[in-house]
């Protein structure tokens, strides 16, 4: 019954705080997600509908695919979810909320494409570094924009942005590793 705003606000937060629980119940003795199984009789990690919303039980991927991808169609959610990895977007300080939704993941796109796991210009080189996110989901960020680096552009620092749309077709992309490793405390205190 909520307004789209409000359930796609709902859906990010729901995604995260599912994602957050589940490390705890494997924490410490796990270094990344991917440590916990996501077998076909093991489905543990994303495919495993354990996760209650409106009282319909959903698993990870479902949330992500099936509801943010497949319904709403903004390819700004990739800069919401978190995976608890390194490689990710940063979390929020504060919920998702339907009234600001739209600037919330401006904010997050706009941080994610600022920092250096998100994308990086080498001018002289001509190459832009991309996080995989871009490659994975690349139909997506598709639907909005003619290139990945057009989209790129509408979050990126203004000179970057120009940068990008002057040099676009001489513009070489690559893939920036992604790094699974939690975004823990105890990963930070070690360096």
């Amino acid at each position: 019954a909520l307004e789209r705003p409000e359930k796609m606000a709902l859906y990010i937060n729901a995604y995260n705080a599912f994602t957050l629980r589940l490390i705890t119940q494997y924490y410490p003795e796990i270094e990344s997600i991917k440590d916990i199984p996501d077998g076909l009789f093991r489905a543990k990690r994303w495919k495993h509908k354990r996760w209650n919303i409106g009282g319909t039980k959903c698993s990870l991927s479902e949330i992500e695919h099936d509801v943010l991808r497949d319904e709403f169609g903004d390819a700004r959610i990739h800069f919401a979810l978190n995976c608890a990895s390194i490689g990710c977007p940063e979390l929020r300080g504060e919920p998702y909320v339907g009234e600001h939704l739209d600037e919330q993941l401006d904010e997050a796109a706009r941080a994610f494409n600022h920092s250096a796991r998100g994308m990086r210009l080498d001018r002289k080189k001509r190459i832009i570094h991309l996080s995989r996110i871009y490659d994975w989901y690349e139909e997506d960020f598709l639907r909005h924009a003619d290139s990945i680096p057009q989209y790129v552009a509408r979050f990126v620092p203004d000179d970057d942005a120009r940068f990008i749309r002057r040099h676009e077709d001489d513009l070489r992309v690559e893939w920036i590793e992604y790094d699974w490793a939690l975004n823990d405390a105890k990963k930070h205190d070690d360096e």
